[in-house]
């Protein structure tokens, strides 16, 4: 489990590098910021995953994976609020659809710390716990990261 961890650790740590160096090239660019703001949620996805590896405590273990998840479901919002700085679409239509997202982010959350939420339990593996998923975790994120997907198709800049 260490080993494991420190590969985590190791790849959160160049994640968060690499966020920092491109947001301090040009800390005032809006393209830069959110691309930090989507580093960060994978930075913070990692480490509590990381961590649940290593701590021995199920119900910490538990807390630290829902807590990891936060990261999880923030990165396709955070991916979205940076492909539309990056691209340039800002109109009233697409920061609409953006609101939206955030609050369908802001749901999952919440959701996620009920106790038959998104990671209700603990199975072991040969190389360690990972969080066991309710029946509507992969149906319920499926329509959320293809939702936030659809953006793409379906707009002209």
């Amino acid at each position: 489990m260490i080993f494991l961890s420190l590969f985590i650790y190791s790849a959160s740590v160049l994640v968060l590098f690499f966020n920092l160096f491109v947001f301090l090239k040009n800390k005032k660019s809006t393209v830069n910021f959110s691309f930090a703001i989507f580093g960060i949620s994978i930075f913070f996805w990692l480490v509590c995953y990381g961590t649940a590896y290593l701590i021995s405590d199920l119900r910490l273990k538990l807390f630290l994976f829902r807590l990891g998840y936060i990261g999880v479901i923030s990165i396709p919002a955070t991916f979205l609020n940076f492909s539309i700085h990056i691209l340039g679409l800002h109109n009233k239509k697409i920061e609409n659809f953006k609101k939206f997202v955030w609050f369908l982010c802001t749901i999952f959350i919440l959701f996620n710390f009920f106790k038959s939420g998104f990671l209700n339990a603990l199975i072991k593996y040969p190389w360690g716990y990972y969080p066991a998923a309710t029946p509507i975790l992969h149906p319920a994120l499926l329509v959320y990261f293809m939702s936030i997907s659809n953006l793409g198709g379906s707009q002209n800049p």
